[in-house]
């Protein structure tokens, strides 16, 4: 059993409060909220003991949950760590990314697991395709949100582009050769819009595009691979499957494709697959996962070591275009 703790606004902490209660193997021990001034009015409300002393709090329970926007939150998550409580950062924080990887680091150090709201690999539907995604060599990204939008005190890479780098490094299990970046600040002093190229040694490349200042709002994967292309619709939950084989005159299918690929080269069947997505609970997901991590060193190593690899591109990212 591990007992939890929860810093941030009320209505945010309702949502967690309801799927910790459904996991027997975690026990919300209280709240500290936002708002000092609500701290005894919304009690009842809350319906959850909540301390007046964050350092109280802290004494009661192995996990940190910031569960939204808060003051000096980079302190309080580096506090936690330092008093060898595992942080778990439920939304899009405003933590740099200078300031994420020294949180890696000191989690590193005393082997506890932060998590950074990097929900996009919940998403039902890349959870549903996810399998087929097999040593792509090439990934093409669009992550556009629609303008105006809160978070303007940080990069739209920390914002957006490290939740896509995420899923592309489960994919692509190689080194880094190269970046090469452009950016531009439009309503905001960080990069509100973000073009990289990722290039690794195995000869994968990844073109990202992300922007926070869309007249639409779209969020699409689309992964190449050997006789196969994978494409993932974030926002609608649509995934579609393209698979090219040889064509077989006596294996007929009525849906596929066929084309002839050059003369004398005979012909290919292309085949096309759109799989029903099933819903996800994303918050139970990500309870799930933060068990399963922390109970288990080998996946606590390979998530913290793909956290810090993504972490270390943002952060080069954002380098590159602020030398530009």
């Amino acid at each position: 059993m591990k007992n939890i703790g929860i810093i941030g606004a009320q209505d945010i902490i309702e949502k967690y409060q309801i799927k910790i209660k459904d996991c027997a193997n975690l026990k919300l021990q209280g709240v500290y909220l936002t708002d000092q001034e609500l701290q005894e009015k919304e009690q009842n409300v809350v319906n959850e003991n909540v301390f007046n002393s964050f350092d109280l709090l802290m004494e009661q329970i192995d996990i940190l949950f910031i569960v939204s926007p808060v003051q000096s939150e980079f302190k309080i998550a580096e506090s936690a760590l330092i008093k060898s409580r595992h942080v778990f950062i439920a939304h899009q924080s405003e933590i740099t990314s200078h300031q994420a990887i020294k949180l890696v680091n000191i989690a590193f150090e005393k082997e506890l697991f932060i998590y950074f709201g990097l929900i996009s690999k919940f998403n039902p539907a890349y959870q549903t395709v996810k399998s087929n995604i097999q040593e792509p060599s090439f990934i093409e990204v669009h992550n556009l949100i629609q303008f105006p939008y809160a978070n303007k005190e940080n990069s739209v890479i920390m914002d957006l582009m490290a939740q896509d780098i995420d899923i592309i490094l489960k994919h692509v299990n190689s080194k880094v050769s190269r970046i090469s970046a452009n950016g531009v600040s439009v309503i905001s002093d960080n990069p509100d819009i973000a073009t990289a190229r990722i290039e690794f040694e195995n000869g994968s490349v990844a073109n990202i595009t992300s922007s926070r200042v869309s007249m639409k709002k779209l969020h699409k994967i689309r992964f190449f691979q050997d006789n196969t292309y994978v494409s993932i619709d974030f926002d609608a939950d649509q995934v579609e499957i393209v698979r090219i084989s040889d064509y077989i005159k006596d294996e007929e299918d009525p849906f596929a494709m066929i084309v002839e690929v050059g003369k004398d080269k005979g012909f290919k069947k292309i085949s096309f697959d759109k799989p029903s997505i099933k819903p996800i609970d994303v918050i139970k997901s990500e309870l799930d996962n933060l068990l399963n991590v922390i109970n288990d060193s080998k996946i606590l190593e390979n998530q913290m070591n793909i956290l810090k690899k993504n972490l270390s591109i943002a952060n080069q990212i954002n380098e590159i275009i602020n030398k530009h």
